[in-house]
């Protein structure tokens, strides 16, 4: 396959050190009924209010205005920006950029394209381009070696996948249709989708559907191929000598959705037993207690933000949202992201505010984790002490592993809280976060501010997508195998 296969890898690891960002974004479109597929997804572009996420690009939803912190952001009108990298590793000729989910895209496919879809996919990017020089070769003058260095001629990557993995890709702005074709894996040849990328271009893989998802686990295989043709000039001769190097990887993905069982707290009291429906009958002979929302119904369900007391007659006080998880996913994560469906502000008082995500300290629910059934202000997670400022290493109970700015609008659309250490010198993802994670605003002095998202107890009620599909979860990429051949 290859000639002067043994520098190989060292010319990989210059690569992969040399290696650059190609920003890539998604177009968002409207509502649909259902019909099931396995699609990539087309891009548009948008800037907005992500304030940390994974290296290289930012998503977000329809209707969430604002300005990112740096990079471009996706989906339509409105949408979320990008903070600073990450560091997300390469895994030899690629790394996942990230995680996310949309309600409504048009995707790719060797059939034609799908509009008004629901997807949820991970952004797979390839490694950037060769060393200058990109490599070395030694020939012999009058009998001493001579060390000579390759020139660059071109270079190319070249991803495959086989089916569920249809692909669909945006390049420099340009829309590129994936195509059928054969490609090599360690058990042969197969015929699948392939489609070339630029230096660290990207590509989405991911599943789709008109409608709501089923719990899904799915497995993407990917073949990743990259091909450096360059030359030198022998010094005996003065003749140009072609080199090639060629290096093929093979990888099993998975991308798991993991929903997540709890429900909002706040700091006021109640006189009285609270209903479903979210009234509080007050009863000036009932002991005050603490209120437990988890069964409640849209605006008493799932819910963040500071409502100061004495503020205005309501004194709902401080709100924060506490999720169980149900364990880990297979494979090496690689890329991890919370998903909420954004129901909006309340009508007054209202604001903009920024949420994060905090990981409790496990002495702080373990052996006495009251679990979503006991979920109240008086048995909250008492390690969570939010800010927005990070360190090294990072705490998570007091900085958040993701944070999103939400405006006062509603966009009916899921949002997207990309967990990742976006400081504090690393790519870390917690592994707590899988089964305990905390949304609190980052400046939990400030308000009024007030912000709904969809749970358990709404879904069951919506009949309409995306309320029937708003179970908040968190989607992860992890990377069960690889082999390079």
């Amino acid at each position: 396959m290859s000639r002067n296969v043994g520098i190989m890898k060292s010319i990989l690891n210059a690569l992969l050190l040399a290696s650059t960002v190609v920003i890539i974004s998604s177009a968002s479109i409207g509502n649909s009924s259902r019909k099931a597929g396995v699609t990539i997804g087309k891009t548009g572009t948008g800037t907005g209010t992500l304030g940390e996420g994974m290296a290289g690009s930012g998503t977000g939803s329809t209707g969430s205005t604002g300005t990112g912190a740096t990079g471009t952001g996706s989906t339509g009108t409105g949408s979320t920006g990008t903070g600073t990298g990450g560091g997300a590793p390469y895994q030899g000729l690629m790394r996942i950029e990230r995680a996310e989910e949309w309600k409504s895209q048009t995707s790719y496919t060797t059939s034609g394209t799908l509009t008004n879809v629901h997807v949820a996919r991970m952004i797979l990017q390839v490694a950037g381009p060769p060393p200058n020089p990109p490599g070395q070769t030694t020939v012999y003058v009058n009998g001493q070696p001579v060390v000579v260095n390759w020139i660059l001629d071109n270079y190319s990557y070249t991803v495959g996948g086989m089916p569920p993995a249809q692909m669909g890709a945006v390049i420099s702005g340009s829309n590129l249709n994936p195509a059928s074709g054969t490609f090599a894996t360690p058990g042969g040849n197969v015929t699948g989708m392939k489609i070339a990328l630029t230096a660290g271009g990207e590509i989405p893989l991911q599943i789709s559907a008109t409608g709501p998802f089923t719990p899904t686990s799915t497995q993407f295989l990917v073949t990743v191929d990259y091909v450096m043709n360059a030359h030198y000039i022998d010094p005996n001769t003065h003749q140009s000598v072609p080199e090639v190097q060629e290096l093929r990887t093979y990888y099993t993905l998975n991308l798991l959705e993991m929903q997540q069982n709890g429900s909002a707290i706040d700091s006021r009291h109640a006189f009285g037993q609270p209903n479903l429906a979210g009234e509080l009958p007050g009863d000036p002979n009932a002991p005050s207690r603490a209120v437990d929302f988890t069964h409640w119904i849209y605006q008493g369900g799932c819910f963040v933000g500071n409502n100061p007391v004495l503020y205005t007659t309501d004194e709902s006080g401080l709100a924060r949202m506490e999720f169980w998880g149900g364990g880990v996913g297979t494979g090496t994560c690689l890329a991890a992201t919370a998903t909420m469906l954004d129901m909006g502000a309340r009508t007054t008082p209202t604001g903009a505010e920024t949420v994060g995500v905090y990981i409790p300290d496990s002495s702080d629910y373990y052996p006495n984790d009251p679990g979503p059934g006991g979920l109240t202000w008086a048995r909250l997670w008492t390690t969570i002490n939010p800010t927005s400022q990070r360190g090294a290493p990072v705490d998570y109970a007091n900085t958040p592993c993701s944070t999103l700015t939400l405006s006062a609008t509603n966009t009916t659309d899921y949002l997207n809280w990309i967990i990742a250490d976006t400081g504090g010198g690393g790519y870390v993802i917690p592994p707590a976060v899988f089964s305990h994670m905390c949304f609190a605003l980052t400046n939990e002095t400030t308000g009024p501010s007030w912000h709904y998202f969809g749970d358990a107890s709404y879904q069951f009620v919506a009949t309409t997508f995306p309320g029937t599909d708003c179970i908040p979860r968190i989607w992860w990429v992890g990377l069960n195998s690889s082999q390079t051949f």
